[in-house]
C-alpha cells in the first residue's frame, strides 16, 4: 500500500495547494478504479510545470503523467510516486485563419495536451476543416495520442502531427520538434509524415527501405531461399 514519505511530503509542501497527498486516481480514469497516488499534482499551465520541475529536481520518485486516463488501469495498491494531472489550462485550441491558408496548402492548428480528441475532432469539423474526423471516436487526449500514436478509421496522429512541444520534468530539457522526429517505430503513418513534410528522417527511411529491399532480394539465394518472380499475363 502507498505510504507518503519525507520525499513525497517535501514535494507537496513545495507545491502548496497544487499537490495532494494520497489522492485517489480512479476518478481520473475511464475505468474509475484504482488506488491513490502518494502525491497528485494538478498543473494548469507552463508556470506550474516549471515549479514542478524545480520540486522534482533532487527527487528520485517515479512520475506518471495523466491526461484523460482512457488507456490507464491503476493498481489497487496505488502509485508510490508523483502523478501529474494536466488540467483545463492545457486544453486550448487555436484554429487556422481560413483567409491565411492558400488553396491546396496544409492548414495547421495548435491544440493543448489535455484537450479531448473527440472535442478536437468536432470543433475542427464545425469550423469547416477536414483531416481529424478519425479522432471523433478515440477517447483520449491530444497529449496521450501524440505519446502513443493513437489512431483509428484509417488514420493516426503520425499522419496529422506537424510539430509538438515537450518538457522533461526530471531535467532541464524541452523544446519544439517536428512530428517526424518521434518516428513512432514501424508505424507507416510516421513514414508518410516524414515524406510529406520533406523531413530528412523520412527520406532517409525511404532510401534505406529501397536499398534494403534490393539487398534482401540479392542475398536470398545465399541462404537457400528462392526469389519469387511473376510473369506478366496479357488479356
Amino acid at each position: 500500500m502507498v505510504t507518503p514519505g519525507p520525499a513525497h511530503r517535501a514535494i507537496a509542501d513545495a507545491l502548496g495547494t497544487r499537490a495532494t497527498l494520497m489522492a485517489p486516481l480512479g476518478p481520473l480514469t475511464t475505468y474509475g478504479v484504482g488506488g491513490p497516488a502518494a502525491v497528485l499534482v494538478e498543473v494548469e499551465g507552463p508556470g506550474d510545470l516549471d515549479d514542478l520541475r524545480t520540486a522534482l529536481r533532487d527527487s528520485d520518485l517515479s512520475t506518471l503523467v495523466i491526461g484523460r486516463g482512457s488507456n490507464l488501469l491503476v493498481a489497487d495498491a496505488g502509485f508510490d510516486g508523483v502523478a501529474v494531472h494536466l488540467g483545463a489550462g492545457f486544453a486550448s485550441l487555436t484554429l487556422p485563419d481560413r483567409h491565411a491558408v492558400g488553396m491546396g496548402e496544409r492548414a495547421l492548428l495548435t491544440a493543448g495536451a489535455s484537450l479531448a480528441l473527440p472535442v478536437l475532432a468536432r470543433r475542427v469539423a464545425d469550423a469547416g476543416w477536414s483531416g481529424l474526423s478519425w479522432a471523433v471516436g478515440v477517447p483520449g487526449s491530444v497529449g496521450g495520442a501524440v505519446r502513443m500514436n493513437a489512431g483509428g478509421h484509417g488514420s493516426d496522429m503520425a499522419a496529422c502531427l506537424a510539430r509538438y512541444r515537450w518538457v522533461d520534468l526530471l531535467g532541464d530539457e524541452g523544446g519544439t520538434d517536428d512530428g517526424a522526429r518521434l518516428a513512432y517505430g514501424c508505424n507507416i503513418g510516421a513514414y508518410f509524415s516524414g515524406i510529406s513534410s520533406a523531413s530528412l528522417h523520412g527520406w532517409l527511411w525511404l532510401a534505406a527501405a529501397f536499398v534494403g529491399s534490393i539487398l534482401g532480394t540479392r542475398l536470398r539465394p545465399l541462404f537457400g531461399l528462392s526469389v519469387e518472380k511473376t510473369k506478366a499475363n496479357g488479356c
